[in-house]
């Protein structure tokens, strides 16, 4: 983008300018470090819920079977409670899938590629600023 630097007319006003900027960048530069970490924590727990995953609904499948075929009674009172508790957890992990997995991992990697192009742009702001209050 081409800036209108000419209207700046103080060197007062630079630097009140290059003051903001750089607070922005600052903020921007945290951002991708955040983002970064995330990213790395992401991609490390999400081949692992997958995994643990396709286990319990395995797990689930089992229950199922034998609650189909097995007479009311104690013991399938007890595989009900058992298959509950499974479902609760494949309910937690998807959750944990949606925030950490595949694509959690693409989503973050798309934020950073925008925070990286707005310290670029940043920068640039801050170079053609600069530019302007040595020409004062």
């Amino acid at each position: 983008m081409e800036y209108s630097i000419l209207l700046l007319k103080s060197k007062d006003d630079c630097n009140a300018l290059l003051a903001t900027a750089n607070e922005d960048k600052a903020t921007l530069e945290f951002r991708k470090i955040t983002l970064e970490r995330h990213r790395v924590t992401s991609s490390g727990s999400s081949v692992s819920i997958e995994t643990e995953l396709q286990t319990l609904q395995a797990q689930i499948n089992v229950s199922e079977s034998i609650i189909a075929n097995i007479p009311d009674g104690d013991v399938k009172s007890k595989e009900q409670t058992k298959l509950l508790g499974l479902n609760y957890r494949k309910a937690v992990l998807t959750e944990r899938k949606n925030s950490h997995g595949v694509i959690a991992v693409l989503q973050t990697e798309y934020d950073i590629d925008c925070v990286v192009k707005d310290i670029a742009a940043t920068d640039l702001f801050i170079e053609t600023v600069t530019a302007r209050m040595n020409e004062l």
